[in-house]
């Protein structure tokens, strides 16, 4: 005997192929003990015989999952899973590194989650996380480097998910992170701080900002 789980990826009607296996079946043997000694403790009255079974194919019937109450920002967790966001740093210098971990765990379909999109503030860089699968949890671990000084929310990390036993959306807020990006180190490599578009003055005889939309060449 063995037991899988099976998590759908898909709704509707959907039929799980049979199952093929060899056994082997213990029964009463037509032959007698060879002697006194196998009839005093059984032997010689049962033969292992090896079967080949099959299951019948079984239909399960996968429902949708409601619309009604679906946090935006559900990403198709099922299950009933704990949540935590951290940052390594609050504080740094611009141009420097910091990770953010979301880390999930609890029973679901942690395997299919894919990785939270992150809403940055302007200036930010990121890159795909590094996701850690240890049991029963996932952890996303997002590499991100602040190219402006100032000081930053990061908001929108919340994590939501369909419960089973009580068929509702829950949604499990995170912390608001704050962060402080200091001026870059002069003496650094990556001493140069990116600039947005908005704050750039064009000037006749300075070197202007790249030109967006449509436009002609002469």
């Amino acid at each position: 005997l063995f037991r899988s789980v099976c998590i759908a990826n898909k709704t509707g009607k959907i039929t799980l192929n049979s199952i093929e296996g060899d056994i082997v079946i213990r029964k009463q043997s037509q032959s007698k003990p060879r002697n006194i000694f196998e009839q005093f403790f059984g032997g010689g009255g049962y033969e292992d015989v090896p079967v080949t079974t099959k299951s019948k194919p079984y239909i399960v019937e996968v429902l949708a999952l409601p619309e009604e109450g679906k946090p935006l920002n559900f990403n198709g967790a099922v299950g009933n899973f704990s949540y935590k966001a951290e940052s390594s740093r609050t504080e740094l210098k611009a141009n420097d590194a910091f990770n953010l971990k979301l880390q999930i765990s609890g029973k679901g379909n942690l395997k299919l989650l894919d990785a939270p999109k992150l809403n940055l503030p302007e200036g930010f860089e990121t890159y795909d996380p590094k996701i850690i699968e240890n049991g029963n949890s996932k952890t996303f671990d997002y590499l991100i480097i602040p190219r402006t000084e100032g000081e930053y929310d990061l908001t929108d990390l919340d994590f939501s998910y369909f419960n089973l036993d009580t068929k509702k959306y829950v949604v499990l807020p995170a912390a608001k992170i704050h962060i402080t990006v200091l001026p870059p180190d002069p003496n650094s490599a990556g001493a140069q701080v990116y600039t947005p578009q908005n704050t750039i003055k064009e000037s006749e005889n300075d070197i202007r900002y790249i030109k967006k939309g449509d436009f002609d060449l002469i």
